[in-house]
């Protein structure tokens, strides 16, 4: 038989599309410590196959936060009406409710099985079950982790006398993702120490806030830096150095003309390549 068409035809596609996409993802863990806004977050693509996750926060610090213990654990599936077991497929299409009084089977194909009141009930439950991603098959197995984290500066203090400027955004650096780079409201890049928390340089070369930072795709401690007075700056961060740099240093508002100044010392080096 044809399938739902038109409108109906739309809203079931897109049901079984949002259970297919619920299904595929599952919170691990909640990273809690942040006191305001988290302004960007990057996994680490390297150090050794650790799980490494670098945070920056409006709170004015950064964190790298690492996975210290993951734990296998088996989860019971939710129980259905008269001690039935409620199963749902990855796929999201298909629910089950078996082993119970007034049992009730729904499959993929459409095929179905003896349908009582308590039957009807138990599938009820089955697709809830599915629509909040509590469906599990018995002896299902998941992880358990935990995390601990590093923090890189000072996190802003209610009521404080002297605040640390805010975290725009931080990505990672250098061969091993050893350096973390944080971009802050009061214009400076500091490069930390992402295994120490030792802060490493501080780059100035913007006159206004910095809003994007990217590390170079081949050669990773080479970072680019563009802020809002108009000026876009190349650093090696493994020394601090400016390497190129570009745009206007009046920030478009007057004043100082746009200047290009190509390569920011002689034998800069070429990153073309």
């Amino acid at each position: 038989a044809a399938g739902p068409t038109g409108a109906a035809g739309a809203r079931t596609a897109a049901a079984a599309h949002a259970l297919t996409a619920r299904a595929r993802l599952a919170k691990v863990k909640r990273l809690d410590g942040h006191k305001h806004d988290v302004t960007s977050a990057q996994w680490s693509r390297a150090h050794g196959g650790d799980t490494r996750l670098l945070t920056g926060s409006r709170d004015g610090q950064a964190r790298v936060w690492k996975c210290l213990s993951r734990s296998r654990i088996t989860r019971k599936a939710a129980s259905g009406p008269g001690g039935g077991h409620v199963l749902g497929t990855g796929g999201g299409t298909a629910a089950l409710v078996v082993g119970g009084a007034g049992s009730s089977v729904s499959g993929r194909g459409g095929g179905r099985g003896r349908l009582t009141a308590a039957g009807a009930t138990a599938r009820a439950a089955a697709e809830e079950a599915l629509r909040s991603g509590t469906a599990m098959v018995p002896g299902f197995t998941a992880f358990e982790e935990e995390w601990g984290f590093l923090p890189l500066g000072d996190q802003a203090r209610v009521g404080g006398a002297s605040q640390p400027p805010l975290v725009n955004m931080a990505v990672w650096a250098g061969p091993q993702d050893e350096w973390a780079v944080c971009a802050y409201t009061d214009a400076t890049l500091v490069v930390w120490d992402a295994d120490t928390g030792n802060r490493l340089h501080t780059l100035r070369g913007h006159a206004q806030q910095i809003f994007v930072t990217d590390t170079h795709p081949t050669r990773p401690e080479v970072v680019m830096s563009a802020g809002y007075d108009g000026v876009l700056v190349i650093w090696d961060v493994s020394t601090g150095q400016q390497l190129y740099r570009y745009g206007d240093l009046g920030g478009g508002g007057g004043g100082a003309a746009a200047r290009d100044d190509g390569p920011a010392q002689e034998g800069a080096g070429d990153l073309r390549d």
